[in-house]
């Protein structure tokens, strides 16, 4: 099952691919830019060059060549057509969003680690607030906070510096209100969708306009 399939929601494009099939068959029919052959050539794993080039066959289903793709000093993916990209990946399975807006995206593979770096990305107000830590919730939580880091692209933020408030009950899709949080002042909102299908939980997160503030996604 290579291509999953692609969503088109709030001025993004979002698709998803399973990035199973050979390396042979994944470079057929795609033109590959010089740095990204020079990066794929220095990766040893397998797994990971498919997961590149499932970015890349992605990019190519939505219209955008390789050499339009470059990334700055921090790894954050950028297009010199002027849009906004985000690419995410985890065990085969890779999702890339386009959008004409800032936009960030995770997709995460449900596990049980998380529970041991929980205080890294978990404030304790937030593990107060949420009575029942599944799973589930958790990966969620925690690929929100990733998906909001891509967004800003400061590497001098860390995922603890963003808070998320999740909805009592977690649906196959759905929103909910994101902020960054700097000595408990709020400095931006966003809104932040999620969906899970099976082992994996993925969200996207797009800035809140000021005059938006008021709607439910926002945090109290």
């Amino acid at each position: 099952m290579p291509f999953i399939e692609e969503k088109y929601e709030n001025n993004a494009r979002i698709g998803f691919w399973h990035a199973v099939e050979s390396e042979k068959s994944m470079r057929a029919g795609i033109s590959l830019s010089p740095s990204t052959i020079e990066k794929i050539s220095k990766i040893r794993s397998q797994r990971r060059r498919c997961e590149i080039l499932a970015s890349r066959l992605l990019m190519y289903r939505m219209g955008i060549s390789d050499t339009d793709l470059y990334y700055d000093k921090n790894g954050k993916p950028f297009l010199h057509s002027g849009r906004y990209i985000s690419i995410s990946h985890t065990s085969h399975v890779v999702c890339v969003a386009v959008s004409d807006y800032p936009i960030g995206i995770d997709i995460q593979k449900i596990s049980k680690k998380l529970q041991y770096v929980m205080s890294r990305f978990v404030r304790p107000k937030e593990k107060k607030e949420e009575r029942e830590m599944s799973l589930i919730r958790m990966s969620i939580i925690w690929s929100a906070k990733e998906a909001l880091f891509k967004i800003t692209g400061d590497s001098k933020l860390y995922l603890i510096d963003f808070v998320v408030r999740l909805p009592k009950m977690i649906h196959e899709n759905g929103f909910f209100g994101g902020a960054l949080v700097k000595k408990e002042r709020v400095i931006r909102r966003y809104r932040v969708y999620y969906g899970h299908w099976g082992k994996y939980v993925w969200v996207y997160s797009i800035i809140i306009k000021e005059k938006d503030s008021s709607n439910s996604a926002n945090l109290n």
